[in-house]
C-alpha cells in the first residue's frame, strides 16, 4: 500500500541521515586527526630546526675559538722564539763580561807584583785606579747581564707553560667542534626526515 511505502521510504531516509552523520562524525575526527598529526610536525620541525641552528651557532663559534686560538698559539711561540734569542744574546755577553773581568783581575794581579819587572812594564799605561774602574764596571754588568738573563729565562718558562696549556685548549676545541659537526649532521637529517614523512599528509589536506 501507499502507506507502506512511505513508511519504508522515511526508513531508508532515516537510516541514510543516521549513516550520512556517521560519516560526517568520522570525516571530522579524521580531519582532525590530520590536523593534530600536522601540528604535531610544525612543533617537531620548529624545534629540530632550532636545534639545527644551536648546533650551527656552536659549530661557528667553535671554528672561530679555534681560529683565535692558534693565532694566539702562534703568536706565543713567536714571542718565545724572541725571549729565547734574548737569552742565547745575554748568555753571550755574560760570558764576555767574564772574560774581561777575569782579564782585568789578572792586570790588577800583575801590577801588585813589583818583582815582575816585564808584566809591570808592559801595563804601565793602565793605573790601578782604571783598572779597578773598569772592574767594577765590569761586575755591574755582570750583576745586569745575571738578572737579564734569569728574567728571559722566567719569560720563556711561563709562554712555554702557557703554549702548551694553549696547546691543550686547542685540542679541546677541535674534539668539541668535530662534535659538533656529527650533531648538526645527526639534527640535519632528523629535519629531512621528518620533512619527507609529513609532506604527503600536508599535501592531502
Amino acid at each position: 500500500s501507499l502507506e507502506h511505502e512511505e513508511g519504508k521510504i522515511l526508513r531508508l531516509q532515516l537510516e541514510l541521515n543516521q549513516v550520512k552523520s556517521e560519516i560526517d562524525r568520522k570525516i571530522a575526527e579524521k580531519d582532525e586527526e590530520i590536523d593534530q598529526l600536522k601540528r604535531n610536525h610544525l612543533r617537531i620541525v620548529e624545534s629540530m630546526q632550532s636545534t639545527l641552528d644551536a648546533e650551527i651557532r656552536s659549530r661557528n663559534e667553535a671554528l672561530r675559538l679555534k681560529k683565535k686560538m692558534e693565532g694566539d698559539l702562534n703568536e706565543m711561540e713567536i714571542q718565545l722564539s724572541h725571549a729565547n734569542r734574548i737569552a742565547a744574546e745575554a748568555q753571550k755577553n755574560l760570558r764576555n763580561t767574564q772574560g774581561v773581568l777575569k782579564s782585568h783581575s789578572d792586570v790588577k794581579i800583575g801590577n801588585n807584583r813589583k818583582n815582575v819587572p816585564h808584566n809591570f812594564s808592559s801595563l804601565s799605561h793602565i793605573s790601578n785606579q782604571d783598572t779597578q774602574i773598569h772592574l767594577d764596571d765590569a761586575l755591574r754588568t755582570q750583576e745586569d747581564l745575571k738578572e737579564q738573563v734569569a728574567m728571559v729565562e722566567r719569560r720563556a718558562n711561563l709562554l712555554q707553560a702557557e703554549i702548551e696549556e694553549l696547546r691543550a685548549a686547542l685540542e679541546q676545541t677541535e674534539r668539541s667542534r668535530k662534535v659538533a659537526e656529527q650533531e648538526l649532521m645527526d639534527a640535519s637529517e632528523r629535519v629531512q626526515l621528518l620533512h619527507t614523512q609529513a609532506s604527503p599528509w600536508v599535501e592531502s589536506i
